[in-house]
């Protein structure tokens, strides 16, 4: 039962620490850096960082997808992600079971990922236990989140990316799977 309590402590305090330090506006370090960044330092003193490799890659995939080439205009994401397959691009795959190839769910997180305008959010998700007992990540709403500007972490200009996720929301509602009526 002590046991129990101090674990429930240690929790509580951890994440009183994790707010404040996103409250104060500077990155908190929950997981795997997202593609095109890399962590620097440890613990308290950690940031994100551009890793210049991937972010070319990154800067490519908007380039693809809002203004494409000159012959064929944007690229969907299936095009996109066979045209980084040819030229061998790395994939993101910091997780177990992430595919070895590059996916069009992949570059649409990506897309929509507003850190790669220079800003994030602290707060997104939260883990729940579900009636099973075991753990779920739940969204959270946007008013419960604390946004973070990061501008020295911008790896495309924001009218770029608000062209990307504009496209995706198009995309989205034009969707066949997506349509109740004609």
């Amino acid at each position: 039962w002590k046991g129990k309590r101090e674990r429930a402590a240690i929790i509580e305090r951890t994440s009183r620490g994790k707010w404040a330090k996103a409250k104060s506006g500077k990155w908190v370090g929950t997981g795997f850096a997202p593609f095109g960044y890399r962590t620097e330092g440890k613990q308290e003193s950690a940031r994100l960082a551009i890793c210049e490799a991937e972010a070319r890659v990154v800067r490519q995939i908007f380039a693809d997808y809002t203004r494409g080439d000159d012959t064929h205009g944007p690229l969907s994401l299936r095009a996109i992600a066979i045209e980084l397959e040819a030229r061998s691009e790395p994939t993101p795959n910091h997780r177990r079971n992430a595919a070895g190839h590059w996916i069009p769910a992949t570059l649409r997180g990506i897309l929509t990922n507003e850190i790669y305008a220079g800003r994030t959010y602290y707060g997104k998700t939260r883990v729940v236990r579900t009636s099973g007992g075991k753990k779920r990540r739940v969204k959270q709403p946007p008013e419960s989140q604390i946004p973070l500007d990061v501008p020295e972490l911008a790896i495309v200009d924001r009218p770029t990316f608000e062209a990307a996720l504009a496209r995706a929301e198009r995309n989205k509602e034009l969707s066949p799977r997506n349509r109740q009526h004609e």
